[in-house]
């Protein structure tokens, strides 16, 4: 499997110089500079990683978009800069056979921060999981509709297919908006419990309600 990650950043080069040595098995590493202004590229490059960068912020969707662009590889991780990834995270996923997957993100203190999204009736996307204690029904494989893209892998040819992320939603949804598409197109996706990752959450923009 030939997986390029795509890590969105701005500003917070102390969260990239934690995520990048977490990075196992990739094919590359893009690491998509929303226009900061710190030296985010420079640690980037340190570990390797090749920098696509913007010289405004643009917001999450079109930072995401700018690296998916750049990628190589027949598969894209989509990984929040305030993650790290446990090891075997990318390994958990080889016998994949969806258009995209998820894996199981935890706090540091181990609690669940989120697994897959649902959407609720009102319209409003829920992160299954989120706030509950780890235990043996989130450590099932599943079929999904819905991955957050906290840290999550999608097949390179879903965004020719369905579509990019839509850029109007700036920095929260956007990947609501982009499962929608995917499961009005067909795409199946799966949860995969064995693929941890550790997430800071709000790192970048701060709490929202």
């Amino acid at each position: 499997m030939q997986v390029t990650a795509v890590i969105p950043t701005y500003n917070r080069a102390d969260l990239l110089s934690s995520l990048l040595p977490t990075l196992e098995g990739f094919s590359e590493i893009v690491v998509s500079d929303d226009g900061g202004s710190d030296d985010s590229a420079d640690v980037a490059r340190r570990f390797g990683a090749r920098v696509v960068r913007s010289e405004v912020n643009l917001g999450f969707a079109a930072t995401v978009n700018r690296g998916v662009a750049a990628a190589t590889s027949e598969w894209v991780a989509i990984l929040n800069n305030d993650v790290r990834l446990r090891p075997g995270w990318l390994k958990a996923f080889e016998t994949c056979d969806a258009d995209f997957a998820v894996g199981k993100v935890v706090t540091r203190t181990g609690a669940i921060d989120g697994t897959f999204d649902l959407l609720a009736r009102s319209g409003c996307a829920w992160r299954a999981g989120a706030g509950r204690e780890d235990s043996p029904l989130w450590n099932v494989k599943r079929s999904i509709r819905f991955a957050p893209m906290t840290a999550a892998l999608f097949r390179r040819s879903l965004f020719a297919e369905v579509g990019p992320l839509d850029e109007s939603f700036g920095s929260y949804l956007e990947d609501v908006d982009f499962g929608l598409r995917c499961a009005l197109a067909g795409k199946r996706g799966e949860y995969v419990p064995d693929a941890v990752a550790v997430h800071e959450g709000s790192a970048t923009l701060g709490k929202w309600s």
